[in-house]
């Protein structure tokens, strides 16, 4: 039927749809890291490395990262001009929102720095 919505998605649904593929871009990049194992939990998922909590995906575009104190203390103007991180309560954990590529990029580089960090 011309000019029916019927079968358009509406912009809302499609960035929706942007979100959530870019997290899943991103556990399926993780998935592939020799360094991290993927534990599914009943919040979401967790990825580890050496033990360590390093990912905890708990939402459908939020990843929280363990970059340690030390690490945020030593970013922290560069995390604190991020529009989609955030720290959290935890001592250690920021969470960012995984919405574009480019979101996706500085997650996975963030993934990266705590892997390294959380290497004892």
């Amino acid at each position: 039927m011309p000019g029916s919505m019927v079968g358009m998605a509406s912009p809302q649904s499609a960035s929706l749809e942007r979100r959530a593929s870019s997290l899943g871009q991103a556990v399926r990049h993780l998935q592939s890291w020799p360094s991290l194992t993927l534990i599914p939990t009943a919040a979401g998922a967790v990825f580890t490395s050496d033990g360590h909590e390093i990912v905890r995906l708990t939402g459908r575009s939020t990843a929280r990262l363990h970059l340690t104190g030390p690490v945020i203390e030593r970013l922290e103007n560069a995390l604190n001009a991020c529009t989609h991180l955030d720290p959290e309560s935890e001592r250690g954990w920021v969470a960012i929102s995984v919405e574009t590529p480019l979101d996706l990029e500085l997650f996975l580089a963030l993934v990266s720095v705590a892997i390294k960090a959380n290497d004892r």
